[in-house]
This record gives C-alpha cells, structure tokens and sequence, in this order.
C-alpha cells in the first residue's frame, strides 16, 4: 500500500510541475487534475485509519477511478463489442486479447467443425474409392455379374466421386490459404460459399438416394442366388483390410449417410460462427438448400421398399437419426419382398409399425374382463404402381370411399414378431382380398381381420387411439378395392342405382 502511495504521490507531484506529457489530458480544465492528485495523495498517505482503511479505497473513490479508466482504456471484444479483460504474461506484460473468453472459446469450436467437416469430407471421398476399386472393378473383371446388374446396384457412385473431389479440394485450399496468411482461427475460410458453389452435387445426390433402396435388395437376392458373389463379398470382408470390416451394403450406405449430415454440420457453424463475418448467411442459405432437395428427396423415395426417406427426413431440425430403427426396417422390408416374391419395384409399404394383437377363441372374448395382448411388427405391403386415382393418404376421411383403378393389384399385410434379435413370420402374411377388415362401435380402440377361408380372426390396436384409426383406415382403404369385394359392391350399386331409375 504505502509503495502504491508513493508512486502516486509522485504523479501528482508531476502533474502540478506540468513536466509529464503522459497526463496532459488531465490536466485541462483549470487545474483539476491538481486537485485530484492532492486528494489521491492525502488519502493514501497512510496518516491514519480514516484514510487508508484498505487497498479498495483507491476504487471506490470517484476521482480515482475516473483517472485510472482514463491512463487505462476499456478494450472491446472482436466479435460481440462486450469489454475484454486485461490479461498478464509469465513474464508480467500486460496485454489485451481481441476476443472476449466465451467468444474466444466459439473460435476454438468453429475451427474444430470446420476442419471436421474437411477431414470427413475427405474420408467419404476415400471410401468411394474403395467402392470403385474394391468392389465395382474386381466384380466387374470377374464376370461376377453383368454390366446392367453393376450398374443397378452401383448408380451413379462415379458423378458422387467426381463431386466430392470438387468440394474436398475447394475446401482444403481454402484452409491452406488461411494457414499461409496466418489465420489461426480459420475466419477467412467460407464455408457456406464453397456449398452454394458445390450445389450441383446436390442432384447427384438425389438420383443416388432415391434408388439405393432397390439397389440394396436387387443385391441380397443376387447374393442369394449366385455363390460365387456371395463367397467374393464374405471374403473381402473379413480379409481385405482396407475394407475394415464393411460389407458392400455398408459402404452403398455411406453416400446417404453423408447427404443427411451436412444440414447438422452446417447448422453447428453457423451457431458459433461471428455475426460481422460475411459468411454467416451463407451458411444458412446453404443449409437451407440442402434441406431442399432433401425434402425432394424425401417425397421422391417414399415409395422406395428400403424407405430411405426416413432416413433423409431424420436430418431436418428437431428430429434424429436412428440407425438401429433404420436397419430394423431394412431387415423387415427385405423380409417381405423376399415372402411375397413380388416385383421389388412395384413394392410400397402403405403404413408400418409395432401393433398389440390377440386372437380369441370365441365370440365372447369382449365380455372377459383382461384382454391379454402381444407386440409384433406389422407391415402392409402393396404390389402395382399408384394411378392419379391412389389416395390413400385420405383414407381417414369421414366419408366411405370405394377405389376404384388405383393401380394396386394386391394388398397384404405380414406380421412379424421377434426373439433375440431374429425374426420371423408369425403366420402366412394375410392377404386382404380374402379378408374381412372391421370395427364396432362399442370397441373403436380395436379393429379385427378375419380370414374368410380359414375363418382365423385376429384383434388389434396400436399404442394410441390415432394410431389405431390409421391402421384401420389404411388396411380399410386397400382392402375395398382387392378382388371379389369389388365385384360385390359394384353389382350391389348397380341394382340400387336401376331399381331406383326403373322406379322414377
């Protein structure tokens, strides 16, 4: 304390002899700073305890402060304008950094994406080499199969690879030009304008994902039906080490996973990302972009028997991706197309899920007073191509309605249940032209399916009310229009309509 006195008991002795031009400022305005100083100095003198009661004193004293904030001035922060804290060395130079701590620490994270988003940018480039050069060519130069079956299966993995090197390399240079100039914090690299330009990668994309689900299946029955394929893929897997592992399907799989990721990607920069760099909006207008053609893509392969668009949809805000649903999905979806040996493109998945079920052994089930239920998976499976006249995504409409020529042939629906991780079928999949789907009034949490040959019955419901009324509209809505139903319910129409001309 008294060393601090000291030192300012010699600024004022300065200040009045007018021979420091450091305080020149201070001393306009007719002496002021004379006065202050004599103050400073008389109540750090350290006379008595009325004077000198803590070091605090000297802050809370309003003339001291005033020309302490004037010899040290308040340093603003690059990024938010909020003052930064003066820091001290090792060896104990003062200095002032040009980033607040909590800014500081939003730099740190932004270049950790961004050089996330190069680095596994260019991992995905090496792995669709690996497709190219593990796969397609020793298939190819094998005979294993041929030029059309390699092209189904592969797509477009070619145009993938030749986008990827575009964006890879743009962004690359973009952090070697940063790291030339000296740019520690990557704040020249603009990363939203590298996607815009990139964006015609985005269509070949699209033509990729939509098709990848036919793709997967139109492999697993190859496999299936040609050995010497089959010993190829299982041999390369487990010895070929650049492969690490990987199954072919795995790495067809790699493109759709890197499509969904870059919305997540960029919405993390743009968080941390400055609001005065120019790129900011950048960012988000290519987020948004990509979430685009997502969207597009979403409604382009829902129809697609792998049902990738669950996948893709997974990537826009406030929903996550599930991989192990994903791949339960795949697994049950292959499973009916396999059962059901129909054409793997003209196969749609009308509504899907977990459902609780019980069969009852006589028309008194409803009086008894536990219903005991069991889970199992449900698919509705749909073979033709939609016409203009397919609506079934109005089938919970009030109003009946009667399809008419919607281009689905047949219509079945497969339960499936599980047990340690394997699955099975529980019965022959119900087949709706020979079943009776209904529901009563006094039970509209549960619907039931009759078989009309075996006459085996079946009660269901889902986990909610909604759910339940979906199911039931949907299996409704297919089974009116499947075979002799049709026939019925037109004649029936028919006499209704005449008798009533006849009559008229």
């Amino acid at each position: 304390i008294s060393d601090i006195s000291s030192r300012l008991s010699h600024l004022s002795g300065i200040s009045d002899s007018s021979e420091d031009t450091s305080l020149s400022p201070a001393t306009i305005s007719n002496g002021r700073s004379s006065k202050a100083s004599a103050e400073i100095e008389r109540n750090d003198s350290g006379v008595g305890s009325e004077t000198s009661k803590t070091s605090r004193s000297r802050w809370q004293n309003p003339a001291s402060a005033s020309l302490l904030t004037k010899i040290t001035p308040i340093h603003l922060c690059e990024d938010c304008d909020g003052p930064v804290e003066t820091q001290v060395t090792e060896s104990g130079v003062m200095y002032a950094p040009l980033v607040c701590r909590k800014c500081g620490k939003k730099r740190a994270e932004r270049k950790e994406i961004i050089t996330e988003i190069v680095e596994t940018e260019e991992k995905y480039g090496r792995d669709l080499q690996i497709i190219l050069e593990e796969f397609y060519q020793p298939m190819l130069v094998a005979g294993l199969l041929n030029q059309d079956q390699l092209s189904a299966i592969f797509l477009n993995v070619e145009e993938l690879l030749e986008n990827n090197q575009f964006l890879a390399e743009r962004m690359r240079d973009a952090l070697d030009i940063a790291n030339e100039q000296g740019d520690d914090d990557l704040l020249t690299v603009n990363i939203g304008k590298i996607f815009l330009e990139a964006a015609p990668m985005l269509h070949a994309f699209e033509s990729y994902c939509v098709r990848q689900g036919a793709a997967s299946l139109l492999l697993a029955n190859l496999e299936k039906e040609k050995e010497l394929l089959r010993i190829f893929l299982r041999v390369s897997q487990m010895e070929n080490a650049v492969l690490r592992r990987m199954n072919l399907n795995s790495f067809l799989m790699v493109p759709v996973q890197r499509v969904t990721k870059y919305p997540l990607l960029l919405a993390r920069l743009y968080k941390v990302t400055p609001a005065h760099l120019e790129g900011k909006e950048l960012l988000k207008q290519s987020q948004e972009k990509i979430e685009l053609h997502l969207n597009h893509m979403n409604r382009e392969a829902k129809d697609v028997p792998t049902k990738l668009w669950r996948r893709i949809s997974s990537s826009s805000p406030g929903r996550r991706l599930s991989c192990e649903l994903d791949m339960i999905n795949i697994k049950l979806r292959k499973m009916a197309v396999d059962v059901l040996e129909w054409n793997h493109e003209e196969v749609r998945f009308a509504i899907e899920g977990r459902l609780l079920f019980t069969q009852p052994n006589d028309g008194n089930w409803k009086k008894s007073r536990t219903i005991k239920l069991t889970s199992i998976n449900a698919l509705l499976v749909t073979n033709g191509k939609p016409t203009a006249s397919y609506k079934a995504d109005r089938a919970l409409s009030e109003t009946l309605s009667f399809p008419r020529h919607t281009g689905i042939r047949e219509a079945s629906l497969l339960l499936v249940r599980e047990k340690g991780g394997r699955y099975t079928l529980l019965r022959e999949p119900l087949f709706l032209d020979r079943c009776i789907v209904c529901s009563e009034h006094d039970w509209e949490d549960y619907f039931e399916v009759q078989e009309i040959l075996s006459k085996e019955s079946f009660i269901f419901k889902a986990e909610d009310g909604t759910k339940t009324k979906q199911w039931y509209a949907q299996l409704q809505y297919h089974s009116q229009g499947m075979g002799t139903w049709r026939k019925r319910r037109n004649a029936l129409a028919n006499i209704m309509i005449n008798g009533m001309m006849t009559r008229t």
